[in-house]
């Protein structure tokens, strides 16, 4: 069996909004379900804190493989070294896995501390109690971001958004039955089951449909190490800059009751547009600037990396202005029929508006990241990620002092802004030389390790 046929970027992507407009219907009402169901409390916010907390967590596995360098390592091997795939693919997935596991173990533990360090006793025991199911998503979450990884290499975009259907129909279905009984932490157990339904559904579409046999094996070709070495800087820069949602809601909890919840919830409705953008245009960039760069195609790398700048400012723009207009009557509509309070739902509101200011530049910044990858660029990311974290920061100390939660909201707009036109200039001038980044894809394999 040949592997899928390569369309054009846009024919692709179009193909593919069906299936994920469905998909993300789904996760843009999860949200709005969670403010009707449990509206906003201390519980509420502890929640939210804690999911923080496992979210920074979660990034070093998830960073590592959303519309990483893997993607252009498993492109590379599929054109250049088809022999090694079935290793490459199995042995990568044994290591993820393993890794999943250490992880939500330590950070775990940890976080267990944490808790008992920083929150009173009785936010503490709750945080607590949540914590064994969001250490097993974290173990899930990793092997889940892989196979997606995998399977975006392998030109099979459509797989995705039907696993994540799959899993958030059976989280909702849990929440909905057991949230009388568990209350709150309803939402990480149900989190954690249909993370499981989502990987055993994308791992037996691996087995079935792939062109090579898969082996689960420790020994790795020896160019993986390098190209790992990328993965995990890109992967340290995302995790870095995942401190700020836990600095925003800690922020948040000083300026109101269930502030962390609101402040979560507006981010969530803000970002609606960009999580379709980056589950139906983002992976397939990823592919055709892998792609690029493996053939060594300078005018095409640059053509796709433009237009793909060019095409998520455009939608992302519209998108926020019809958010904004519509935001208010929308949330009210929805969220005033369940346990959410009307102020709290025009709280919602005004904070979705700052959010929205810093739309159209994180779209700038999603192509720009995947560009930085794709080149072997990754290790710039590490240090962007610290940038991030303090311009973070300090928008945060000054406008919050200013405009209390919507500046904290803002902060995050003013931030992707900064750290967009920033990465625009490093590209710019790091596309200078990319003959040079380019021969590297011709080095002999490393021995095996």
């Amino acid at each position: 069996m040949s592997p899928p046929a390569e369309r054009g970027m846009l024919k692709t992507t179009l193909l593919l909004v069906p299936a994920h407009v469905v998909a993300r219907v789904g996760e843009a009402l999860w949200p709005l379900a969670l403010a009707s169901w449990f509206g906003r409390s201390a519980a509420t916010d502890a929640f939210n804190l804690g999911w923080s907390f496992f979210a920074f967590v979660g990034s070093l596995v998830f960073g590592a493989f959303q519309d990483s360098a893997l993607v252009s390592l498993v492109v590379e091997t599929r054109l250049r070294r088809p022999q090694q795939l079935g290793a490459l693919v199995g042995g990568l997935l044994l290591y993820t896995a393993a890794a999943g596991a250490l992880l939500a173990l330590v950070f775990t533990g940890a976080g267990l501390v944490f808790f008992d360090a920083v929150y009173a006793s009785g936010t503490a025991a709750f945080m607590k109690s949540m914590a064994p199911y969001f250490g097993l998503y974290l173990v899930l979450l990793g092997v889940r971001t892989y196979l997606v990884a995998v399977l975006n290499a392998d030109n099979r975009f459509q797989l995705a958004p039907v696993g994540s259907a799959i899993a958030l129909l059976a989280a909702a279905a849990f929440v909905w039955a057991a949230r009388g009984r568990f209350g709150v932490v309803s939402v990480p157990m149900g989190t954690a089951l249909g993370e499981a339904l989502h990987v055993a559904f994308l791992f037996f579409a691996l087995k079935r449909g792939a062109t090579y046999t898969l082996e689960l094996t420790w020994k790795l070709p020896g160019r993986v190490w390098p190209i790992l070495r990328q993965v995990l800087a890109a992967a340290g820069g995302g995790s870095v800059t995942r401190v700020n949602p836990i600095v925003d809601q800690h922020m948040a909890t000083l300026f109101a009751v269930g502030g962390a919840t609101m402040l979560r919830y507006s981010n969530d409705i803000a970002t609606i547009p960009t999580s379709l953008l980056q589950a139906v245009f983002l992976p397939v960039l990823t592919s055709r600037l892998a792609t690029a760069f493996s053939e060594k195609d300078e005018r095409a790398f640059r053509s796709v990396t433009r237009r793909g700048e060019l095409g998520s400012m455009a939608v992302l723009t519209a998108a926020a202005l019809l958010l904004f207009l519509v935001r208010r009557p929308l949330l009210r509509f929805v969220l005033l029929r369940g346990e959410m309070d009307a102020e709290a739902v025009d709280r919602i509101a005004s904070l979705v508006g700052y959010h929205l200011v810093g739309l159209p530049a994180f779209g700038l910044l999603l192509v720009q990241v995947r560009a930085f990858v794709c080149v072997g660029l990754s290790r710039v990311l590490l240090p962007m990620g610290f940038v991030n974290a303090a311009l973070n920061l300090v928008f945060n100390l000054v406008l919050a002092r200013w405009l209390g939660l919507e500046g904290i909201a803002l902060a995050t707009s003013a931030m992707n802004t900064s750290i967009a036109l920033i990465l625009f200039v490093i590209l710019r001038r790091r596309l200078r030389g990319f003959e040079q980044l380019a021969s590297v894809v011709d080095e002999p394999d490393e021995a095996a390790a």
